[in-house]
């Protein structure tokens, strides 16, 4: 799931403008499974707690990151 992260982030990079919303839109799907698959495996004992957090924190910085990407497409938000 992770190189499907990577794949998708280096597709966008190289995509034609137009095509990167869609995919930047995939790139969030695989962060909330990661989300989701990460903590299952918490709940289940596969890590401790100080694990979960440096992880969730990492993933929240990339989808902080790849929303301001998808902002940044937007042709009515104003140049900053």
């Amino acid at each position: 799931m992770l190189a499907d992260l990577l794949e998708r982030l280096l597709e966008a990079y190289y995509a034609p403008t137009n095509q990167k919303k869609a995919i930047l839109t995939q790139v969030n799907l695989l962060l909330e499974k990661l989300r989701y698959f990460f903590r299952l495996g918490y709940d289940l004992g596969y890590y401790n707690s100080t694990r979960y957090h440096d992880f969730a924190e990492k993933i929240n910085e990339i989808g902080k990151m790849t929303g301001g990407w998808i902002k940044s497409l937007d042709p009515k938000r104003p140049p900053q």
